[in-house]
């Protein structure tokens, strides 16, 4: 759902820009409305892109340096992932259903 919400908001800005600039020259009026639904999508589109970057990084101590290398710490993998970590780590775990 998450990644529909991103392509859906920047079609809609791509789709309200190139109305905007394909609107003819005696428009002028058409594309100063167009300005509004415009800035409607854009502006959170923006934000969301901003906060997206800053809970994934900044937010999280760890993750940087994890997508930076590949590698973590056990400590951060076992708090993240821990399923994962189990699995990798050899621990047991609940059993699968088959």
């Amino acid at each position: 759902m998450v990644k529909k919400s991103w392509s859906l908001g920047g079609a809609a800005v791509l789709l309200v820009a190139l109305l905007a600039v394909l609107a003819a020259p005696s428009l002028l009026r058409a594309k100063l409305r167009a300005c509004v639904p415009f800035h409607l999508f854009a502006i959170p589109l923006v934000a969301a892109v901003i906060a997206h970057a800053y809970l994934g990084t900044v937010a999280n101590p760890g993750t940087w340096s994890a997508m930076v290398t590949g590698k973590v710490s056990r400590l951060w993998a076992k708090k993240h992932h821990s399923e994962w970590y189990k699995e990798v780590a050899g621990e047991e775990g609940p059993e699968k259903a088959e």
